[in-house]
């Protein structure tokens, strides 16, 4: 019998146990922790990597600008950054105000941190799907 590969990005695997859609809604200027499920911040759990394969993303502002990071704990609406923020993504640029954005890409989420985004001139909100290994 074939066996069933689910894939995100550019990772795959052979459960659907790991795989991930982590969102949240930012506010401009602000740093937010992403959730999943809603209204539950996600935290990567221990002995785990969260791989983010995809960025989806869109801007009530032409020219919003986000970018991912994580921390030692959650923020919401904050004007400061979570604890020990680290950023692994460059700026996505919204150019157009309700447009999709996607971007294939790799980045790496260490066990027991919270991911979260930093938007800046607008606000907007992200959507990203990664593989907890």
């Amino acid at each position: 019998m074939a066996k069933r590969l689910y894939k995100l990005g550019s990772l795959a695997q052979d459960t659907r146990t790991g795989l991930k859609v982590i969102f949240v809604s930012g506010t401009k200027d602000l740093f937010d922790t992403l959730e999943q499920p809603l209204g539950t911040d996600y935290q990567v759990p221990a002995a785990k990597v969260f791989y983010i394969t995809a960025v989806v993303y869109h801007a009530d502002t032409a020219k919003t600008i986000i970018r991912i990071g994580y921390g030692d704990d959650t923020v919401s609406s904050s004007a400061v950054p979570p604890t020990n923020p680290v950023y692994v993504s460059p700026f996505y640029n919204a150019a157009v105000v309700d447009v999709h954005n996607h971007h294939e890409t790799f980045y790496e989420i260490p066990a027991e941190k919270y991911p979260f985004i930093e938007c800046q001139t607008g606000a907007g909100v992200a959507e990203i799907q990664g593989i907890e290994i």
